[in-house]
C-alpha cells in the first residue's frame, strides 16, 4: 500500500488513524485485497496500542492520586 505507508510521515499518521480507530476498516480492507493475513497485524496492533495507551491513563490516575495522599510528616502533626 504506497499510498498509505510509502513514506516515513504518512506511515505514521496511518498507524495513528489506526490506533484511534478512524477509519481503520478502510485501511485493513485496502491492505487485505493484497496482503489476506494483514489482518493478524491490525488486531494485533490494535491491542497493542489500547493496551499501551490505557496504561498511561491509569499511570496519570495513579500519580494524581498518590499526590494528594498525606506526608508522614503530614501525618504527625
Amino acid at each position: 500500500m504506497p499510498e498509505r505507508f510509502d513514506e516515513l510521515p504518512r506511515s505514521l499518521f496511518t498507524l495513528f488513524q489506526i490506533m484511534t480507530g478512524d477509519d481503520w476498516g478502510n485501511v485493513a480492507q485496502d491492505v487485505m485485497e493484497h496482503k489476506p493475513w494483514a489482518w493478524l497485524f491490525f488486531i494485533a496492533y490494535i491491542l497493542m496500542s489500547t493496551f499501551v495507551a490505557l496504561n498511561l491513563f491509569i499511570a496519570v490516575v495513579v500519580n494524581a492520586m498518590h499526590e494528594n495522599e498525606p506526608s508522614a510528616a503530614e501525618l504527625q502533626t
